[in-house]
């Protein structure tokens, strides 16, 4: 079975690794009993479905999720439901993979407006002033 990662390439199950844990928020005492957080960790380096180009990009745009061994990590503890953070952890990955593929519009420097330069001057003077009037010279 595949999950559709987005519209370019999708992963096999069994390069996805799924852990269970006991997980912590709303539940009362099912929180001692059930292993509802889900942790996901796909191998990106060794997928097929990826080619270097977009490995390189899933790297350096999503570093902060990518572990020693190369292992994306996405986890999800928002409901009680084994099933639904499951679902959810996937949906995750989808779009944190979709995004970092997603190519990146070069800003356009501008100026700074005239008004604004004008208002920053203008609150320049009038600070000047306040302080002036601290001291008692008047000009």
């Amino acid at each position: 079975m595949k999950h559709t990662i987005n519209r370019v390439f999708s992963v096999n199950r069994e390069e996805l690794q799924v852990l269970f844990a006991r997980s912590g928020g709303p539940g009362g005492q099912n929180i001692n009993r059930r292993e509802t957080k889900v942790t996901l960790k796909w191998n990106f380096k060794t997928s097929g479905s990826l080619t270097d180009g977009q490995k390189k990009l899933i790297q350096t745009r999503l570093r902060n999720r990518i572990n020693e061994e190369g292992d994306l990590i996405v986890t999800c503890t928002k409901t009680r439901h084994q099933k639904l953070n499951y679902d959810i952890a996937v949906e995750l990955l989808n779009d944190l993979v979709s995004n970092a593929l997603r190519p990146r519009l070069a800003r356009r420097p501008t100026s700074v407006p005239r008004s604004k330069m004008e208002e920053r001057l203008k609150d320049k003077r009038l600070r000047s002033l306040k302080k002036k009037g601290r001291s008692g010279v008047w000009e």
